[in-house]
């Protein structure tokens, strides 16, 4: 039964101010693109560095996005990934500080926690329009009017985890944290806040419920992510780069033998493994598929994540859409997803 949820209250598509409207995912990414200009500007100005430079970086840091958009309309179908903007911003930030004479890890040091403000914002705008969601859970966000991100599965009555909320959490607090660690530890926050998002962001990944593109057994965010720990500590502070390394290397020895949900939803011989195991647990075999437990009840198959970190309800409704394609196949309804546990 579908259980009532106060992320229901989370405004969708369009904000509301008196009698204007603004659509939400345009509307919080400017203002977070707004805020991050002033959290730079104000913070940058103070620890003495000239206007010119502020206004020098801010200029390449809008023309990099603006320009990475554009390669984006034209060549990558309107694709938008956070991460790329901003490894981009950031070779342009070092490179006219750099050009300019300024003292690089005085302004990197700003730059990265407005850079964490501009995100947060940012992904508050995701939460309302509903892109880079989680996975189905039981509590959570309806978006009804996007298309399943698995063709023919139950979308409509399907409630996916705020993990966009998870995030701008995240990067609120490494925002704060930077902020302390550019006072009191100069030099520090450049290279803590990119190794710090990265390795909260190769964790998050796992839970994304949109699909991924995958490269071998991760995304391709999630190879970013450590190439950034890696140049960390190559060309920052290299105990934060080890460090960082050192806990992602953990992360993916936990997780070696658990199949990430997104895997499942986006690659294809991920989903082709399931398929099989269905059709086996249809036969009365109990098997599993990277930590997922299917097994056979009779009518139909019950499945469970196990020691994967699918959650029960996309573990069924994958289930159920794999069940449907192998019937529609076979030109048969005996096999219908209503068989389900």
């Amino acid at each position: 039964m579908d259980q009532p949820s106060l992320w229901e209250l989370v405004p969708r598509l369009e904000l509301r101010l008196g009698r204007w409207r603004f659509p939400a995912w345009t509307a919080l990414g400017r203002v977070g693109a707004v805020a991050g200009v002033i959290t730079f500007a104000v913070t940058t100005r103070l620890a003495g560095v000239e206007t010119l430079v502020i206004s020098a970086v801010t200029a390449a840091c809008v023309g990099s996005f603006l320009a990475w958009r554009a390669v984006g309309r034209r060549w990558r179908s309107g694709r938008y990934v956070l991460l790329e903007f901003a490894l981009l911003a950031c070779g342009a930030t070092i490179g006219v500080t750099a050009a300019l004479g300024a003292p690089i890890s005085t302004v990197l040091d700003r730059w990265v926690v407005a850079l964490a403000v501009c995100l947060g914002i940012g992904r508050l705008g995701c939460l309302c329009h509903g892109c880079c969601h989680g996975q189905a859970a039981r509590r959570g966000l309806r978006y009804r009017w996007l298309v399943g991100w698995y063709p023919g599965g139950p979308w409509e009555t399907l409630r996916v985890f705020p993990l966009q909320a998870v995030e701008a959490g995240v990067l609120a607090m490494l925002a704060v944290t930077g902020a302390w660690l550019s006072v009191l530890a100069p030099g520090t926050a450049a290279s803590f806040l990119p190794a710090g998002y990265s390795v909260a962001r190769l964790e998050l990944e796992r839970w994304r419920g949109d699909a991924r593109r995958y490269l071998g057994p991760l995304s391709h965010n999630q190879w970013w992510c450590i190439v950034v720990v890696a140049a960390v500590g190559v060309i920052g502070d290299w105990r934060i780069g080890v460090t960082g390394l050192a806990i992602i290397a953990v992360v993916l020895t936990v997780h070696r033998h658990r199949l990430a949900p997104g895997l499942v939803l986006s690659s294809p011989s991920a989903v082709a493994a399931f398929e099989r195991a269905v059709e086996r647990g249809l036969s009365g075999e109990t098997t599993r598929v990277g930590g997922i437990v299917i097994e056979a009840l009779s009518g139909g198959v019950r499945v469970q994540p196990g020691t994967s970190s699918m959650s029960h309800e996309a573990a069924r409704a994958l289930t159920a859409v794999i069940k449907g394609r192998m019937a529609s196949r076979r030109g048969s309804a005996e096999r219908s997803p209503r068989d389900l546990e």
